[in-house]
């Protein structure tokens, strides 16, 4: 199908979009459209691009998408390992890792999450959470515009650079200086593991010399501190680049103070530019350009926030989830406030203020059940991290040569785990693994009987059991 995406995204001072088409591996630019943020919104902009496509409305024009861009800076992205499980199982222990990771209750978060198989047989896990109130407040922006799907803006970056720049399937770090955020990602095989957004734009990195160069080392700095995160400061980098002087120096010195950094342009062959005729004009654009490109993506395995069904889904529960968003809302002050008490003592924080606040009757705080849901929130957190202990222990254990896959966690029930092998002696050293773990005990092997429909010749099915406590 001859698809036409319009791609709309936005920073703090205006919209950005592109209208794309793909024919292969060749896309074409149509238009590209750029509007202060006091002069328009996601809908009004909309529709200007669809009258200067000749389009009165998006009414039986299923050839057209309309997708938005959603802010890196807004994500937290994790990567994670599971053993393989089935979907559910998969969205709980995804779950139960959030919490032992995210800086808010995961009541307050929206998790997104993409499964890649790794070659020791465990499952890789992509994680990106967003803090439902910032998701809901976009939601509310955008419902007008009625976009198709809610996209990464970083996600799409990777697949720019895949498809525009030239970019592999190697582990690399793409970094993208635009003129008002930057960012850098980490991508393998093609897919996005984590994304950062730096605090050095390319229009920090302009204007008087000295300046600029202090602004060059702080974005170094940045680059490694982030690289650090990522797990190794020696990953290859990819600076996306329009060719301009500017950006050209920066490559240079990331090279210069030890950073495997090279620069890298559009390839003239892979986008048919259209009235644009500068390079640097299309580069502004790049990141409307490159949700349209993950938009036009045949791969289903995205990171895609929402479709429009989930959309309209989701703000029809805003208003149902805004009590409960206020409740953890007043629950996390009143633990920012114990928190700033015990550090700091009562002469920082006037404790008169602290009640008169707690006990304000306008906002409605139940201290006494606030208080007792933390309690029970500790309890079960406490709990959660031994199955997080257990989990992390397991993957580890496993020999290579082997694959887990399944793994049940019930209550009061022993803990089963199902998998297969090409050779029995390494169910033995599981076995013989899993004994020396603190806290399991009566376990149980068993072999399966050969099934005709085994993937592999003289593959070995098994499943074992044991409690944990």
């Amino acid at each position: 199908m001859n698809q036409t995406v319009i791609a709309l995204t936005r920073d703090n001072s205006e919209y950005q979009a592109a209208a794309l088409k793909r024919k292969g591996n060749v896309f074409s630019l149509i238009g590209v459209y750029q509007r202060q943020k006091n002069e328009t919104n996601w809908a009004a902009l909309g529709r200007e691009i669809l009258s200067s496509l000749g389009h009165a409305d998006r009414s039986q024009k299923s050839e057209l998408i309309v997708v938005a861009g959603f802010e890196t800076a807004k994500a937290l992205f994790y990567r994670i390992n599971t053993p393989p499980v089935n979907a559910q199982q998969m969205a709980d222990l995804v779950h139960l890792q959030a919490e032992a990771l995210l800086p808010l209750p995961v009541e307050q978060m929206e998790l997104f999450w993409r499964t890649d198989a790794e070659p020791s047989g465990r499952t890789g896990v992509t994680l990106a959470a967003v803090r439902k109130s910032s998701l809901q407040a976009f939601l509310r922006e955008i419902q007008p515009l009625a976009p198709d799907r809610v996209l990464l803006e970083s996600e799409g970056l990777i697949k720019a650079w895949r498809h525009l720049f030239g970019g592999n399937n190697d582990r690399t770090a793409i970094i993208y200086i635009g003129r008002s955020k930057s960012q850098i990602c980490l991508a393998e095989g093609g897919k996005i593991l984590q994304a950062i957004n730096l605090d050095s734009t390319r229009g920090a990195l302009e204007g008087e010399i000295n300046s600029a160069e202090r602004n060059v080392e702080k974005l170094a700095q940045d680059i490694f501190g982030t690289l650090r995160v990522f797990g190794d400061a020696s990953i290859p980098i990819q600076l996306l680049s329009d060719g301009s002087e500017q950006l050209e120096k920066i490559n240079q010195y990331l090279r210069k103070v030890g950073l495997n950094s090279h620069s890298v342009r559009m390839d003239e062959a892979r986008l048919h530019r259209g009235a644009i005729d500068k390079e640097r004009d299309v580069f502004e654009f790049l990141l409307p350009i490159a949700v349209a490109v993950l938009a036009l993506e045949p791969e289903v395995k995205t990171l895609n926030i929402f479709t429009q069904s989930e959309i309209t889904q989701r703000q029809k529960k805003a208003k149902s989830l805004l009590y409960s968003v206020k409740s953890a809302a007043a629950a996390a002050i009143i633990m920012a406030i114990l928190w700033a008490i015990t550090a700091y003592g009562t002469d920082a924080i006037k404790l008169g203020k602290i009640e008169k606040y707690l006990y304000n009757p306008d906002l409605n705080i139940n201290v006494n059940q606030l208080q007792e849901q933390q309690r029970i929130k500790k309890i079960v957190a406490a709990r959660r991290s031994d199955v997080l202990g257990l989990l992390k222990l397991i993957n580890e254990v496993v020999p290579e040569g082997m694959v887990l896959d399944s793994i049940d966690l019930k209550k009061r029930q022993p803990v089963a785990l199902a998998g297969h092998s090409g050779d029995v002696k390494l169910i033995e050293k599981l076995q013989e693994r899993l004994i020396d773990i603190p806290g399991i005990k009566n376990i149980r092997p068993q072999i399966m009987p050969e099934k005709g429909n085994n993937k592999k010749p003289n593959e070995i099915n098994f499943t074992l059991s044991f409690e944990y406590r």
